[in-house]
């Protein structure tokens, strides 16, 4: 299965840069939700960090990368 781990910081580091979105759990995301649909009916309630300078698309210059990496985290994230 591997290891997965962060050293101090980084991943408030990571959240700062944009690469992850946080919202609350409720308990239907889980229990209600088809296991594919579960990114769609979560996705509206995520917050991103305010863009900024450690931000990975410098204010949207690149919204094909931005695009490829959201769908890169959404493959991660349900094994796609």
């Amino acid at each position: 299965w591997g290891y997965a781990g962060w050293s101090r910081c980084q991943l408030m580091g990571e959240i700062a840069r944009g690469s992850w979105g946080l919202c609350k759990s409720m308990p239907e995301d889980i229990l209600s939700t088809v296991p594919g649909q579960a990114y769609e009916c979560v996705y509206p309630r995520l917050v991103f960090a305010p863009r900024n300078d450690m931000s990975e698309t410098y204010g949207g210059e690149a919204p094909e990368e931005e695009a490829r990496r959201r769908e890169l985290r959404r493959m991660v994230i349900f094994h796609d």
